[in-house]
């Protein structure tokens, strides 16, 4: 008798159906938009000028849309694929936010926000992937971004502390962590949303009236990618101040 654990092989199997199950849903709203005005620009407003402009920069939004979407649905599911992968980088945090920040820059001044970061003690290099954890704190630092009160401040925090706090039964790694707490002043978010940020494709309502542009998955994918180095993410909201996304990443893997 022989006996097989198929059931990592079944996992895989129903994230890449989830995976097109998602991307077909969430393709379809923009492609049924695109192929709308490419009708209407073929018959009725053939000729109108005005029209073809308006059309086509809806067009050119929806494809924007679309090329994004694509690239988190890749990204995410390259990232559920390689759960095993070995983390070795010795990754220099003090970069990774620099150069996140840089990055951002542009976007923080568009909105008139002030960006500071805080050293509360010495911070070492930890052990992980640095391209994942990268994109972590690029798509926590945005989405402060996104979503804070104009003429406001950003604040990433850095600490050292002794241990990672345990919620909701995850697999945290031991010993020594660095907590990256980044905090915004947006709008209070209630415990109902709260508790469903790093759903897959979810938005709050809130956002969508407001046409704040985003795929639903930046959350997501950091979600994985902290699960992934055995880390743990923590999310508050008040009204006095406002929404902080606090990341805990291991110092080493054990």
């Amino acid at each position: 008798i022989s006996f097989y654990d198929i059931s990592k092989a079944l996992s895989l199997e129903k994230m890449q159906s989830d995976f097109v199950a998602n991307a077909s849903h969430e393709l379809r709203t923009p492609l049924s938009v695109i192929s709308g005005f490419i009708d209407t620009l073929q018959t009725t407003a053939k000729d109108d000028d005005d029209a073809r402009d308006a059309f086509l920069d809806i067009m050119r939004e929806q494809t924007d849309y679309m090329s994004m979407l694509i690239e988190d649905l890749l990204s995410l599911s390259r990232l559920e694929m390689a759960q095993d992968k070995e983390l070795k980088d010795k990754v220099d945090l003090h970069e990774v936010i620099d150069d996140v920040t840089q990055a951002l820059k542009i976007k923080a001044f568009n909105r008139s926000l002030n960006v500071v970061v805080n050293e509360l003690n010495r911070i070492p290099k930890i052990i992980g992937d640095n391209q994942q954890i990268h994109q972590i704190l690029q798509n926590i630092v945005d989405n402060a971004i996104k979503y804070a009160q104009e003429n406001s401040q950003i604040t990433i925090e850095l600490k050292t502390v002794e241990e990672i706090p345990v919620a909701g039964g995850q697999n945290v790694a031991q010993g020594k962590a660095v907590r990256i707490a980044v905090n915004n002043k947006g709008v209070k978010i209630d415990k109902e949303n709260l508790a469903r940020l790093t759903e897959k494709f979810y938005r709050m309502q809130i956002h969508k009236d407001m046409k704040i542009k985003g795929t639903g998955l930046g959350l997501a994918i950091a979600k994985q990618i902290i699960l992934h180095h055995r880390g743990n993410l923590t999310v508050t909201s008040t009204t006095y101040n406002g929404t902080t996304f606090t990341i805990y990443l291991p110092v080493k893997q054990k």
